[in-house]
């Protein structure tokens, strides 16, 4: 296992510091394991940026039909949504409560 010095702001040390003692691990843990953490992750995103380039540099792309398919599907999904928000707020509504009991009224 290697050791070194890392600088961190006041800030930072007093909220590891926290964590640390929530966690009930030393702070040199819960450092090592952010640090690790956050090489793991910085690792596999940098690696599925280079992936991506080689398949767009090959010329490895989705056509105008399977780009479509997927656009379709996330918008259809929104309008649903969209469509069960507005009948629920426009049924719920102190307005729509108001003009129903005012139209019975008349």
């Amino acid at each position: 296992m290697t050791a070194f010095t890392v600088r961190v702001s006041d800030a930072t040390a007093a909220k590891l510091d926290e964590l640390a003692q929530k966690l009930d691990r030393p702070r040199s843990a819960v450092a090592a394991r952010a640090i690790e953490d956050f090489v793991e992750r910085e690792a596999w995103q940098l690696a599925e940026i280079e992936a991506g380039r080689a398949e767009a540099e090959s010329g490895n792309f989705a056509s105008s039909a399977e780009l479509a398919q997927v656009i379709a599907k996330y918008v259809e999904r929104h309008r649903s949504r969209s469509t069960r928000r507005s009948m629920t707020s426009r049924d719920a509504s102190p307005s729509s409560f108001i003009m129903s009991r005012t139209s019975r009224n008349t």
